[in-house]
């Protein structure tokens, strides 16, 4: 557990200066959440990381909550960072 917790800081910590109108939460735990200040159609997102390999669920209509477990690897977190960045971006 205690490395799923450094992994959902190091994908906090990468996605902070994504964009400016999204907020990331400092992680407690395993869970990382990020909050969009602009309207965004989240399921577009969702759908698209599912396609990338990245899970992902909606928590509200602005938030998407992101879960590091056993088995995923700090390289897996750094692929993670990108795609989302690539993703977000489109929107």
């Amino acid at each position: 557990m205690e490395d799923d917790h450094k992994n959902a800081k190091i994908l906090a910590d990468g996605l902070k200066n994504l964009d400016p109108l999204i907020e990331v939460h400092e992680p407690d735990t395993n869970i990382v959440i990020i909050e969009f200040l602009k309207n965004t159609v989240l399921s577009k997102i969702i759908t698209e990381l599912g396609q990338e390999g990245i899970l992902a669920f909606t928590i509200s209509k602005k938030k998407i909550r992101f879960v590091t477990h056993y088995g995923i690897q700090e390289d897996d977190i750094q692929y993670g960072i990108e795609t989302i960045r690539n993703v977000i971006q489109k929107y």
